[in-house]
C-alpha cells in the first residue's frame, strides 16, 4: 500500500495514509491516521487564526514532509497504540464488572430458592455416609500402623502368610 494516491487539482501530493496504515486491518495505523488528520485540522485552524487564510499547497506540503518523517510516524503510531490499549482496558474492565454483577445476581437468586425437603435429606445422608467412610478409613489405617499389616491383610483376603526366616 505504499503507492501514491491520485491527487486532486491544486492539492499537494503526499503518502501519509499509506505510510501510517500498513494494511486495511491495521487498527493502530488507522487510529494513527485519524490522529494525523486531527493534527492537520489543528494546523489549518491555527494558520487561519494567525495568517487570516487557509494554508497554501506549499505550506501543506511542508506539513506533509514533517509528518512523514520516521520519528513522526513512530510517534503517531505509539500514541495510537497507547490510546487503543487504554480503550481496550476500559472496555474489558466494564465487561468484567458487568459479568461479575450478572454472576452475583444469578448466584443470589439461586441461593434464595429453597431446596425441597427430600433433596436436603438426601444430600445430608450422602454427606454423612462420606464422613463415616472417611472416619472408618482413618481408623483402619491407624490400626494397621500399630500391628504388622501384612499378616492382617493376608488373613483378611484368605491367604496364610508365613514369616520369612532369617539365616
Amino acid at each position: 500500500m505504499k503507492d501514491v494516491q491520485p491527487v486532486a487539482a491544486g492539492k499537494p501530493e503526499h503518502t501519509t495514509y499509506s505510510t501510517l496504515v500498513e494494511d486495511p486491518n491495521d487498527l493502530v495505523g488507522l487510529i494513527a491516521y485519524s490522529l494525523y488528520k486531527r493534527d492537520k485540522l489543528d494546523f489549518i485552524e491555527r494558520h487561519k487564526a494567525t495568517a487570516g487564510c487557509v494554508p497554501t499547497p506549499d505550506e501543506l506540503q511542508v506539513l506533509y514532509q514533517l509528518v512523514n518523517t520516521p520519528g513522526q510516524i513512530e510517534a503517531l503510531r505509539t500514541r495510537s497504540a497507547t490510546l487503543l490499549e487504554q480503550v481496550t482496558e476500559v472496555v474489558l474492565e466494564d465487561a468484567f464488572q458487568k459479568m461479575e454483577q450478572d454472576y452475583q445476581v444469578k448466584l443470589i437468586a439461586e441461593l434464595k430458592v429453597p431446596k425441597s425437603f427430600w433433596r436436603a435429606v438426601s444430600e445430608n445422608i450422602v454427606a454423612n455416609i462420606g464422613a463415616a467412610a472417611l472416619v472408618a478409613l482413618v481408623l483402619v489405617l491407624l490400626y494397621l500402623s500399630r500391628v504388622d499389616a501384612v499378616p492382617v491383610i493376608g488373613n483378611a483376603l484368605g491367604y496364610q502368610v508365613k514369616p520369612i526366616e532369617s539365616k
